[in-house]
């Protein structure tokens, strides 16, 4: 362990640099001059026991500057992603098209937490006539979820207007979201089941579904809900009032 005080002390300190580090090495120098000659362990030791909170203050400043650092790669990342996310002509969106933000909603229709934060974002579209919301079918809870995507993917080219309605009706659905029942769910509301059963296994629709996988990846999204506004990534089912600040942050 002795061995090992002195390395690892300075790999955290190294690691947390500015402030903590340069507070440290102060420290050290105040208990001994020389330290810059020998730095020894019982001198490491000394400062540790006078004041351990040290190591800590240390840990806080590496800890925040990996944050900073993720979120800004997260940001650049979005940026990069712009046109996937918000300008892809194959998504369901909802809202106006010249609205001043996009929402984007990454979502699975096994997910509980989707199922409770659809009631978070309609509150929102019905709120707020400043923004548009792209929805992202990211299947990612078993092969019922890939069926329930496809089902909603294939309304939303053979009748757009019918998407919202089917999303609802996908989200509530309790029990498995089989191809038969999927279907029956289509044909309940006066929608071409045969049509929309052609376009779930369509390569487009397909394509589709992989290029938002790529698009999550590219971005870190590895769980749903997660939502996407300006370069702003918030995962979870959040509350309305996180995502109208989010709004307002993206509008400047």
């Amino acid at each position: 362990m002795s061995k090992l005080l002195v390395p690892a002390l300075a790999l955290i300190l190294g690691a947390a640099g500015g402030a903590a580090a340069t507070l440290v090495i102060d420290r050290i120098h105040a208990v001994d001059p020389a330290s810059e000659a020998r730095a020894g362990e019982d001198m490491v030791r000394a400062l540790l026991a006078r004041e351990p909170e040290l190591v800590v203050e240390s840990i806080r400043a590496w800890q925040a500057k990996q944050q900073s650092a993720e979120l800004e790669a997260q940001g650049s990342a979005i940026r990069d992603s712009e046109a996937a996310l918000v300008a892809d002509q194959r998504d369901p969106v909802v809202g106006p098209a010249d609205a001043a933000v996009t929402v984007v909603q990454f979502f699975d229709y096994r997910c509980p937490y989707c199922r409770r934060a659809m009631g978070t974002v309609d509150q929102l579209i019905e709120k707020r006539d400043d923004i548009r919301v792209v929805y992202k079918e990211f299947p990612i809870l078993g092969p019922d979820s890939l069926v329930a995507a496809r089902a909603a993917l294939a309304v939303n080219q053979v009748a757009p207007k019918a998407y919202p309605e089917i999303h609802t009706a996908l989200m509530t659905q309790q029990g498995s979201l089989t191809e038969d029942r999927v279907l029956a769910i289509v044909a309940d509301r006066g929608i071409d089941a045969e049509a929309v059963k052609a376009r779930m296994h369509a390569p487009e629709t397909e394509a589709h579904i992989r290029d938002t996988m790529d698009l999550a990846r590219k971005l870190g999204i590895g769980g749903t809900p997660a939502f996407v506004i300006g370069d702003t990534l918030l995962p979870g089912a959040v509350e309305l009032d996180a995502l109208n600040r989010a709004v307002e942050a993206a509008k400047g």
